[in-house]
C-alpha cells in the first residue's frame, strides 16, 4: 500500500506473516449461483481445502471400499452369510467343527458384529461432529472409539483431523505420520495436510519432503504440485515453484491452478507484465476465472493502473456479487483515485457480505480512515464505535481511534484533555500516524492559542510547517499568536494585517489591531491612536454587531477618549448581548457614571459587580471612593477594609487603604497600613508615601529620615534635590531673620541641579527666595522670583492648583506694597472665585478697600458686601475700625508661617490692617479620590485580555470563504433600572465626623460668580455695618 501513500488505509492480507500453501482445485464456475465452490485448503490460506467440510471427501477408499469389505452391519444379506461361515468354520482350536457353529460361536459372532456396528456409529456421530466445527466433543466420541478398537485407522485420521481444527498442529502430526507409515497409499491429500501442519510449525523444509513423498507414491498428484509450488512460493524458490505450475499444467492442461501459482512466482520475482498473461491463461480456464480476475484485478491495483483494476474487480462482482475480497480491493482502487465516496461504499459492501468477519475489522478501519481523509471526525469516532461493539477491533484502529478522540476534545472545546492526547500521540511517532504528524502539531498549536498559550502555539506550528504545507487556518492561527506574543509595536500590526487576508470578514486582527493602537495612545499619550483604536472597533461591530465583548472595548476606549456619556451606551449595550452578567460591564458603566459625578448610579453599578462577584476588590475600592466623595465615610471604610480581605497580600492594596486613612484624618493609622504594604513587598513607592504623609503633617525630620533610607535603596538626582530643599525648609522654620540670606543663596545652588524631586519643585524654591525677599522689602526681586512659576488659567479651566493660588497671592501683595493697586486688584480677581468661604472673605476684603481707593465706591460697597457674607467676623472687626486686624488667608495664618513678620498695609486713606505672605513647606499632592481616567479599567482591553478565537484546522473550506462558526446564544438580561433604597447604618463614635479631619484637595474648584445679594431689612447688623460704610470718609 505505501505505493499509493495511503499508509494510513490497510491491506487485510498484507497482515498475515507466515507463508500459505494455496492449492487449486477444479472448481465449476456457475455464473447463476451465488456461491462459489471451495476448493480443498490447507490450513486457513490453502484456498483448496477446508478441513471441516471436506474430512471425508477425499477419504473415499475407507468411507466406501472398507466400510464395504469390513462393516458388517452395510454387507449383504449373503455377503454376511459367507462372512458368517468363514469366521464359524474354524473352533476354539483351529479345527473345523462339525459344520455347525456351536452357542459359543454364534455368541462371539454376535459381540464382534455388535461391536462393529457400535464403531461405525461412533464414527459417523464423530463426522457429523467434525462437519459442525465440534471438535471438542469429536474427540471425546473418538475416545469411545478407541476403547472398543484402539487401532483404527479411521479414527486415527479422525482424531488428527480434530486436532487440525483446533490448530493444534503438533499434536496431529504423529496421527497422520503414522497412517501414511503404515498404510502411505491410504488417502493422497493426507500429505498436503501433513505438510499444513508443518507449516504451521513453521518447519516448510519438513513440508516440502512430506508433499515430495506423497508425490512418489501419487506421480500424476495434480494438487501435489499445485501446493508444493505454492510452498516454494512463500519461500521465494521462484525456479521451483515454476518448475511444479508447468507440471501441474502438464498434467491438467483445463485446471487453472498452474496458471495462478505461474502467475504468483512471476509477481514475486517481479515480472508483472509475465504474470498478467499467465493471469490471462488462467481466465481461459472455467475453473479459475474467479480468482483470476481477483489476482489480476490486485496485479493492476498495485500497478497503480486502478481504471484496469476496478474493471477486473467490477466484472468479477458481476459474476460473484458478494465476493468480499473483490470489493476490498475495490474499495482500495477508489482510494487510489482519490474517490474516497465510491471507496466508502464498498467498504459498506464487504461488511455487508463479508459473514466471517474475515475483512470486517479491516474494512471499518480503512472507512475510519476516509472518514479521518474528509475531517469528518465524529463520523470516524462513530465508525470506529462498530468495530469495538462487534469485537473486531485491530491494533491500527486504536492507534486511529486515539488520535480522533483527541481531535474530538478539541471540537468539544475540551482543550486541556485534547492537548493530553495529543502529547502522547506525538511522543509515541507510531508509523501509522507519521502522515498525521503535521496535523497533530497544527491541531495542538490550535488548542494552545485558544487556552492563550500562545508561545507554545508558535512553535507546534512552526514545526509542522516544516513537514507540510500549512492550510489557511494555521497560517493563520500562527500569524496571530505571533502578533500576540510581539505585543504592541508596528511588527505585530503588519502580521495583524496580513492575517486579515486570509479571512476578510474575520473581525479578530481588527480586534487586536484596535488593542494596539489604544496601548499606544495610553504610553505615548498620543490621541490619535486613541481614534484609531475606536475607528477599528467600529469596523468590527458593523461586520458583527452581536458581540458583547466588542461593545466592551469600545466603551472602553470612547471613556479614555474622555467622552464618558458615549461609553455608557456601549457598556450598556455589552450587557444587553452578553450570554451572562459580567461584573467587569457593571464596574466600567460604574466609572463612568462617577465620572460624571453620578455618583449614586456609580454606588449601584458598583454594587451589582459586587453582587456578581463577592472576591472583586477593585468593585469594593470604587464604591468605597463614591462613598467618601458623598460624605459617607463609615460605609467608605468598610468597603475598602472588604477590599483589603480580599487582596490582603497584595501592597497596593494596603496604599489604597492608606490613602483613606490619611485623607480622614487618621495619618497614623495611615503609617501603619503603609508599614504593612512594605512588609508584604518592599518598594520606593510606599517610602515615597510615608515621607508625603510626615510632610503633610510637617514633621520635617521623619519625612527627610523616609527620603533618606529611599536614597539608600536608588540613589539619584531627585531624592537628592529633595533632601537639599528640605533640609533648608528645616533651617528656614526656626524664622531666623540672620538665615535668611543664607537658606537663599543655598536655594539658588540648589536650582543649577537642573532637575526636580519627587516631592520639592522648582516651584517651592522659587516661592520661599520670593518671600525671604518680600521680608526684606525687595518686592522687584520677589516678583522676579514669583512670575516665572504662575501658571495663568485659562478661561475654561474649573479649577487652579493651592500653590498656584498662593504664589498669585503673593504676587498680588508685592504690587499692593508697591501701591500698584490696579494690578493687585487684578491679581485678587484672579484666585477670588477658587477660595473657600473664609479665605474668600477676606480676600474680597481688600478688594473692596482697593475699590474705594479707586475711587469706585458702588463696587466697593458691593464687594464688600460679599466679604462680610463670607467672613463676618474679620470684616466686621476692620470696618469697625478695631486695631491690628489680620487679614490671613490661605496659609499665611498657618502654622509654619506664623513665625514670620506681619506687613502692616494702609491703602489711601482707608484703615490699615496687617498681612503675611503665603508660606508652606513643599506639600506633596494629596490622594485624589475624584474620578478621572481610571488605569484598571483601561487594563481590560489588551492583546492578552482579548479572547482568541483561532480559526479550526479541521474544516473543509471552499476557498477560503467558507466559514464555520459556534452559534452564540444572547441571553438578555435585563439590568437594574430603579435605585434600590439602602439602609445606612448610624455613624459610631468612633467613626463619627467629629472624629475625623477631612483634608480638602489642594486642586480648589472655581466657585460661582459673586452675586448682588438683596440686603433684608430685619438684618440689624449687615444693616448697621453698611451705615458705618455711608459714614466712612475714605
Amino acid at each position: 500500500m505505501s505505493r499509493l501513500g495511503i499508509t494510513t488505509f490497510i491491506d487485510r492480507e498484507s497482515r498475515k506473516l507466515k507463508p500459505r500453501l494455496k492449492s487449486y482445485k477444479k472448481v465449476s464456475n456457475n455464473s447463476g449461483s451465488p456461491r462459489k465452490k471451495s476448493s480443498p485448503r490447507i490450513n486457513k490460506s490453502f484456498g483448496c481445502y477446508n478441513i471441516s467440510s471436506k474430512i471425508f471427501k477425499y477419504n473415499d477408499s475407507f468411507s466406501k471400499d472398507r466400510s464395504r469389505t469390513l462393516s458388517m452391519g452395510s454387507t449383504t444379506p449373503s455377503n454376511r452369510r459367507v462372512s458368517s461361515l468363514r469366521m464359524t468354520a474354524f473352533n476354539s482350536s483351529g479345527k473345523l467343527s462339525n459344520g455347525h457353529p456351536g452357542p459359543k460361536e454364534l455368541e462371539e459372532y454376535r459381540n464382534v458384529k455388535l461391536k462393529k456396528e457400535k464403531i461405525a456409529e461412533f464414527l459417523d456421530k464423530a463426522r457429523k461432529e467434525i462437519t459442525n466445527g465440534l471438535f471438542e466433543i469429536a474427540l471425546q466420541t473418538l475416545k469411545k472409539v478407541f476403547k472398543e478398537d484402539a487401532n483404527n485407522l479411521r479414527a486415527i485420521y479422525m482424531k488428527a483431523q480434530c486436532y487440525i481444527g483446533l490448530k493444534e498442529y503438533k499434536l496431529a502430526i504423529p496421527d497422520l505420520l503414522s497412517i501414511v507409515q503404515d498404510h502411505p497409499t491410504y488417502n493422497k491429500n493426507i500429505y498436503i495436510e501433513i505438510a499444513t501442519c508443518f507449516i504451521e510449525s513453521k518447519d516448510y523444509t519438513t513440508a516440502i519432503r512430506q508433499i515430495t513423498r506423497g508425490l512418489l507414491k501419487y506421480p500424476r498428484f495434480l494438487e501435489g504440485y499445485l501446493s508444493r509450488g505454492t510452498i516454494y512460493n512463500q519461500m521465494q524458490k521462484w525456479d521451483k515453484a515454476i518448475s511444479d505450475f508447468y507440471e501441474a499444467i502438464s498434467i491438467g492442461s483445463n485446471e487453472g491452478g498452474g496458471f495462478l501459482g505461474l502467475a504468483d512466482s512471476l509477481i514475486g520475482m517481479g515480472e508483472y507484465k509475465n504474470a498478467i498473461k499467465m493471469l490471462d491463461q488462467a481466465l481461459k480456464c472455467s475453473n479459475s476465472v474467479n480468482l483470476a480476475l481477483l489476482k489480476r484485478g490486485k496485479l493492476l491495483f498495485e500497478s497503480h493502473e486502478f481504471e484496469k483494476a476496478l474493471d477486473d474487480l467490477n466484472h468479477l462482482i458481476d459474476l460473484e456479487f458478494n465476493n468480499v475480497e473483490a470489493h476490498y480491493y475495490k474499495a482500495f482502487a477508489f482510494l487510489g483515485q482519490e474517490n474516497l465516496i465510491d471507496a466508502a461504499v464498498s467498504l459498506e459492501q464487504v461488511i455487508k457480505y463479508d459473514t466471517s468477519k474475515k475483512y470486517t475489522g479491516a474494512a471499518i478501519y480503512n472507512l475510519g480512515a476516509i472518514k479521518i481523509k474528509q475531517r469528518d471526525f465524529y463520523g470516524a469516532h462513530f465508525t470506529f464505535q462498530r468495530a469495538i461493539e462487534q469485537r473486531i477491533e485491530i491494533e491500527e484502529q486504536k492507534v486511529l481511534k486515539g488520535y480522533v478522540e483527541a481531535i474530538l476534545c478539541l471540537m468539544r472545546r475540551k482543550f486541556k484533555e485534547g492537548i493530553s492526547q495529543l502529547n502522547k500521540i506525538i511522543k509515541r511517532k507510531h508509523a501509522l500516524l507519521q502522515e498525521y504528524l503535521g496535523h497533530c502539531l497544527t491541531y495542538r498549536g490550535y488548542a494552545y492559542a485558544s487556552i492563550d498559550n500562545h508561545e507554545k502555539a508558535v512553535k507546534d506550528l512552526i514545526t509542522a510547517q516544516k513537514l507540510q504545507d500549512l492550510d489557511n487556518s494555521s497560517l493563520y492561527n500562527l500569524m496571530i499568536s505571533q502578533a500576540i506574543l510581539l505585543g504592541h509595536c508596528e511588527k505585530a500590526l503588519e502580521l495583524l494585517e496580513k492575517a486579515s487576508e486570509f479571512f476578510p470578514k474575520n473581525i479578530e486582527p481588527l480586534i487586536y489591531q484596535s488593542a494596539i493602537f489604544f496601548q499606544l495612545a495610553i504610553t505615548t499619550k498620543n490621541q490619535n491612536f486613541g481614534h484609531k483604536s475606536k475607528e477599528l472597533l467600529d469596523i468590527s461591530i458593523k461586520l458583527r454587531d452581536s458581540e458583547s465583548d466588542l461593545f466592551f472595548f469600545r466603551g472602553i476606549v470612547t471613556y479614555y477618549n474622555n467622552k464618558p456619556i458615549d461609553a455608557i451606551y456601549d457598556f450598556e449595550q455589552a450587557i444587553d448581548k452578553a450570554e451572562d452578567n459580567i461584573p467587569s460591564h457593571f464596574l466600567a458603566r460604574g466609572l463612568c457614571s462617577a465620572k460624571l459625578k453620578m455618583f449614586k448610579e456609580a454606588i449601584q453599578d458598583f454594587s451589582i459587580a459586587i453582587q456578581l462577584d463577592d472576591k472583586y476588590a477593585d468593585a469594593y475600592f470604587f464604591r468605597g471612593r463614591c462613598e467618601f466623595i458623598i460624605e459617607e465615610m463609615v460605609l467608605a471604610l468598610k468597603d475598602f477594609q472588604q477590599a483589603l480581605v480580599i487582596k490582603n497580600n497584595d501592597p497596593i492594596a494596603h496604599i489604597k487603604v492608606s490613602n483613606l486613612l490619611f485623607l480622614t484624618g487618621a495619618a497614623d493609622e495611615s503609617i501603619k497600613a503603609l508599614d504593612n504594604a512594605y512588609s508584604i513587598k518592599s518598594s520606593a513607592d510606599i517610602l515615597m508615601n510615608k515621607a508625603k504623609i510626615y510632610l503633610l503633617q510637617e514633621n520635617i525630620p521623619l519625612a527627610l529620615a523616609e527620603i533618606n533610607k529611599l536614597n539608600q535603596i536608588s540613589k539619584n538626582p531627585e531624592n537628592n534635590f529633595d533632601i537639599e530643599v528640605l533640609t533648608l525648609s528645616q533651617k528656614l522654620s526656626a524664622h531666623d531673620p540672620n538665615i535668611f540670606q543664607e537658606v537663599s543663596d543655598e536655594l539658588a545652588n540648589v536650582l543649577l541641579y537642573k532637575t526636580e524631586g519627587n516631592i520639592c519643585k522648582v516651584l517651592h524654591i522659587r516661592w520661599i527666595r520670593g518671600v525671604l525677599f518680600m521680608l526684606k522689602k525687595d518686592f522687584d526681586s520677589a516678583k522676579k522670583e514669583f512670575s516665572p512659576v504662575i501658571i495663568k488659567r485659562k478661561k475654561k479651566e474649573q479649577s487652579m492648583e493651592r500653590s498656584n493660588i498662593e504664589i498669585v497671592y503673593n504676587l498680588a501683595l508685592c504690587n499692593l506694597l508697591q501701591s500698584n493697586l490696579e494690578d493687585a486688584f487684578e491679581n485678587f480677581n484672579d484666585i477670588v472665585y477658587y477660595l473657600d468661604d473664609l479665605d474668600r472673605g477676606k480676600i474680597l476684603l481688600i478688594m473692596g478697600v482697593i475699590q474705594y481707593a479707586l475711587e469706585m465706591n458702588r463696587e466697593a460697597k458691593t464687594i464688600l458686601t460679599e466679604a462680610f457674607k463670607y467672613d463676618p467676623e474679620t470684616v466686621g472687626r476692620y470696618l469697625e475700625e478695631i486695631e491690628d486686624v489680620d487679614v490671613l488667608p490661605l496659609s499665611s495664618g498657618e502654622k509654619f508661617a506664623e513665625g514670620f513678620d506681619k506687613i502692616r498695609i494702609c491703602i489711601g486713606d482707608s484703615h490699615s490692617f496687617f498681612v503675611r505672605p503665603c508660606i508652606s513647606l513643599p506639600k506633596p499632592c494629596l490622594p485624589i479620590f475624584e474620578f478621572d481616567i481610571e488605569e484598571e479599567i483601561l487594563k481590560l482591553f489588551t492583546v492578552n485580555t482579548v479572547k482568541c478565537k483561532p480559526e479550526t484546522p479541521w474544516l473543509n473550506r471552499v476557498k477560503g470563504s467558507i466559514q464555520f462558526t459556534d452559534e452564540i446564544q444572547l441571553i438578555e438580561v435585563d439590568s437594574p433600572s430603579e435605585e434600590k433604597d439602602e439602609k445606612k447604618e448610624e455613624d459610631s463614635d468612633v467613626f463619627s465626623e467629629k472624629s475625623f479631619r477631612k483634608i480638602k484637595s489642594h486642586e480648589i474648584f472655581i466657585r460661582s460668580p459673586v452675586a448682588v445679594v438683596k440686603v433684608e431689612e430685619t438684618d440689624s447688623s449687615l444693616s448697621e455695618i453698611l451705615d458705618h460704610i455711608d459714614d466712612f470718609n475714605f
